[in-house]
């Protein structure tokens, strides 16, 4: 099962329908920083495996962790089952973006993995940005996630995930704890007319470095205009930050979050049905008028 994975360390192209089921086990892209698990069309992935199942609904994602770890060179800091819980125990050199998705469609499937330890550094490679999404980078991509967990992953911007270039993915049953990123986006970036659609999802402890109210702990979006559904920011430094973009938030509760719940700027124009601010250290929402570059 688990070997299988290895088929997309490489941007090798598929001419067929497939699944590739996963055994519990933590899976690493490669040994060199630039290497990444990529997505690709017509191929659905599935953790969650022991190893006897004979059909997909036998699997148990929960008791049989199966995990994508940036963790290259096996010297983070991790729980038993090789999560990192923190970023501040990502040690050495890790995968700049762990899980990569480039002009695929939602015919890409990933379910069933929990996603940690990447750490966008820096620079420019094989056309994806490095500093971006240390858990998964989607350009022009619109992938199906399911039952997914990002944890422990560290990037300059889009801690998690960043999305661009009208990359649109669906997030189902998905859950960012305790991402980080140095300057906005600590869980998830989207920019460019990026508009994922997010159904039953948490943000809990993802952080902003420097703590900037309006850098989005949860989540940014630049010109953007995600669909939340049934999500949840808690404990984040921040929860949503936009920048002329207009999201549609219906019920989504913000509880908790080390600052303002959602900050709008650059003649954002967010849709709240049934949206709830709870316990928020600043403002529940705040609209300002001016530019944020």
């Amino acid at each position: 099962m688990g070997g299988c994975l290895h088929q997309l360390q490489t941007p090798l192209a598929y001419t067929i329908s497939c699944e590739i089921w996963v055994a519990t086990g933590v899976y690493t892209p490669s040994i060199h920083i630039t290497e990444t698990f990529h997505l690709r069309d017509s191929i659905a992935i599935y953790g969650g495996f022991a190893g006897t199942e004979t059909i997909l609904e036998e699997r148990d994602w929960i008791a049989n962790p199966t995990v994508l770890s940036g963790d290259i060179d096996g010297n983070d800091i991790t729980d038993p089952d090789g999560v990192v819980t923190t970023t501040i125990n990502i040690i050495g050199n890790n995968s700049s973006n762990v899980v990569t998705g480039h002009n695929i469609t939602h015919t890409a499937v990933l379910d069933g993995f929990i996603i940690t330890a990447g750490k966008g550094g820096g620079g420019q490679s094989i056309g994806y940005c490095q500093s971006c999404g240390g858990g998964m980078y989607n350009e022009m991509s619109s992938p199906t996630l399911t039952n997914l967990t990002f944890r422990g992953n560290l990037a300059v911007v889009g801690g998690a995930m960043y999305n661009t270039n009208s990359s649109h993915p669906s997030l189902t049953d998905v859950s960012f704890d305790s991402n980080r990123a140095v300057e906005r986006g600590g869980a998830v970036y989207n920019k460019s007319n990026s508009n994922p659609t997010l159904t039953d999802v948490a943000f809990t402890f993802n952080t902003v470095g420097g703590f900037m109210p309006g850098a989005g702990g949860g989540m940014y979006n630049q010109n953007s205009s995600p669909s939340l559904i049934n999500v949840v920011f808690a404990h984040n430094t921040s929860g949503m930050n936009n920048a002329a973009s207009s999201p549609v938030l219906n019920e989504v509760i913000f509880d908790s979050n080390s600052g303002r719940g959602m900050t709008n700027v650059a003649n954002s124009t967010p849709s709240l049905t049934n949206v709830r601010f709870y316990h928020q250290t600043g403002r529940g929402m705040q609209t300002l008028i001016a530019t944020q570059c």
